[in-house]
C-alpha cells in the first residue's frame, strides 16, 4: 500500500514503480506487474534492477522471447 500511494504521490518514480512492480509479482499480480515494470524501464532505460524484475514477470506470463530481451538488458546494464 505504501508504494501505491508514493506512486500517487509521484507516478514518474522507477525506483518506486519497479518496487510496485516486483511487490505485484510477489503477489502472483503477474500482467499488472509487466505493466508497472514496463513503465519503470521506460522512465529509466538504465534500470538494471527494473530489467530483472521484467524479465521475472515476463518469464511467468509464459512470454520467454519478452523475458530474454530483458534479461540481455539486465546484463548489458549490471555493471555500469
Amino acid at each position: 500500500q505504501h508504494l501505491k500511494m508514493s506512486l500517487e504521490l509521484n507516478e514518474n518514480s522507477p525506483p518506486a514503480r519497479a518496487a510496485y512492480g516486483r511487490c505485484l509479482l510477489e503477489l502472483n499480480q503477474v500482467q499488472e506487474a509487466v505493466v508497472q515494470l514496463r513503465k519503470a524501464v521506460e522512465l529509466d532505460p538504465s534500470n538494471a534492477t527494473a530489467y530483472y524484475q521484467l524479465a521475472r514477470a515476463y518469464q511467468r506470463s509464459g512470454d520467454a522471447a519478452a523475458a530474454q530481451e530483458a534479461l540481455k538488458m539486465y546484463e548489458k546494464l549490471k555493471d555500469i
